[in-house]
């Protein structure tokens, strides 16, 4: 289960960063902008950290799902150029619940 969150969690973060980093460069820096660089270093965070601690690992994860949930919702879109909260934000929720339950 673990190796399971590690690889979900890995992926999502890598997938997400490539994904902003993309919208960051074509359109114009926008403060909600903010939210979406900080869910993305705390997942980060939390993928490091999985290695030494899964509780604290999975509450980081599950943390950067709701943070980039309410940066889409103060931006006011839940659709970023195509790429909704389901897309980026449920696997991140998923790989910390599943640390969580390790």
């Amino acid at each position: 289960m673990r190796w399971a969150a590690r690889v979900i969690g890995l992926g999502a973060t890598v997938f997400y960063f490539l994904a902003s980093s993309i919208q960051l460069v074509f359109r114009a820096f926008l403060a909600s902008d903010i939210l979406f660089l900080v869910s993305f270093a705390i997942a980060l965070a939390g993928c490091i950290v999985s290695w030494w601690r899964q509780w604290l690992a999975g509450t980081l994860l599950v943390l950067a799902s709701l943070v980039l949930a309410s940066g889409l919702g103060l931006s006011g879109q839940w659709r970023v150029s195509d790429m909704d909260w389901s897309r980026l934000g449920l696997p991140l929720l998923v790989a910390g619940v599943l640390f969580l339950l390790s």
